[in-house]
């Protein structure tokens, strides 16, 4: 239901769970808490464990705080999206480096520029081994060797 957007999701459920899947077994796993008070049952899985498991009004009673876990749900989520972004601009960082170094005798694709583009030209002789690079020609990539 999560893959739709949330009037096709609630049709979906209405429609098909609600309605022609009625007398069936579901299992329904998702993290749209807002069909939570229409199941039988609920189980509540974290890291593969059984946190708490019971009716909507059962879990309620016990003290489960269901706007809490939505919170969790969402905190969880943003932190997957930061290390996400942050895998990406040190992707795009090193790529920016390599592309900046390309073609320049003994670059290894590795940061020697300063923060004005400038680079260590200092072993700029010697035969490159570094990243992306075969070492034959001491250039910073195959092509360049």
């Amino acid at each position: 239901l999560s893959a739709v957007d949330s009037h096709v999701g609630r049709a979906l459920f209405e429609k098909c769970i609600q309605g022609t899947l009625k007398d069936k077994t579901i299992i329904l796993v998702t993290n749209a808490l807002q069909y939570l008070p229409f199941a039988d049952n609920i189980l509540w899985v974290v890291d593969g464990a059984v946190k708490a498991q019971g009716t909507y009004k059962e879990l309620q009673a016990h003290g489960m705080d269901f706007a809490e876990l939505a919170h969790f749900e969402e905190d969880e989520e943003a932190a997957k999206k930061e290390e996400a972004a942050k895998k990406v601009a040190a992707e795009e960082e090193d790529l920016i480096r390599r592309m900046m170094n390309h073609g320049k005798p003994g670059a290894t694709g590795g940061a020697t520029g300063g923060a004005d583009g400038d680079r260590d030209t200092s072993d700029d002789a010697s035969t490159s081994s570094g990243a992306g690079g075969s070492g034959s020609g001491g250039g910073c990539c195959s092509g360049c060797d």
